[in-house]
């Protein structure tokens, strides 16, 4: 986990003066984020390793401690039940993930954030909420006094209308192709 302290100084210099709504958008962005890594590195005024590097960054813009595993293509599902209940899903099978957050402020404060991000508010009268986020991704955020802090991601899938379509036989598709279909 990145350093608390670390954390609160590069938030100040390179976070302050963006909109909260707009940072998961931001980090979203491949040439966005490598501008803010470096933002972050210059304001870290500390040789940071890579992993930290990434920790903090994700900290402030992303997804947090679960951010690698959105990152990682195979993920199909993250799911945070509390601060130390991570899941993944990972073709077709859950697992027990090896992230954890501080505690269930941090995982309110994502939710907060995922809402802001899609102009809506998370609030006792309005315990939940549904986000399309801008790269595609779905989340569903939950707080007291339903539930949790909790947490579902589901990523973007990327890839062509055709692999989520099943292959039809040829002599349909031929059919098809003449105009001669049988109803």
């Amino acid at each position: 986990m990145s350093d608390p302290a670390l954390v609160a100084r590069v938030r100040a210099e390179v976070a302050s003066g963006l909109d909260p709504a707009g940072l998961l958008a931001l980090y979203g962005d491949p040439a966005r984020r490598k501008l803010l890594r470096e933002r972050v590195r210059a304001a870290a005024r500390a040789s940071l390793a890579e992993a930290e590097l990434d920790e903090v960054c994700a900290e402030l813009f992303g997804f947090g401690p679960v951010q690698p595993l959105l990152d990682d293509p195979e993920v199909t599902d993250v799911l945070v039940n509390g601060p130390r209940e991570v899941f993944v899903e990972r073709g077709g099978r859950l697992a027990r993930a090896e992230v954890a957050f501080r505690g269930p402020d941090e995982v309110a404060e994502l939710a907060h954030r995922i809402a802001a991000s899609v102009g809506r508010e998370l609030t006792l009268e309005h315990p939940f909420v549904d986000a399309r986020m801008r790269d595609g991704s779905r989340a569903n955020a939950v707080i007291a006094p339903i539930g949790g802090p909790s947490l579902s991601i589901r990523p973007p899938r990327h890839g062509s209308r055709a692999d989520f379509t099943p292959p039809r036989p040829a002599c349909s598709r031929r059919a098809s192709a003449d105009g001669r279909t049988s109803s």
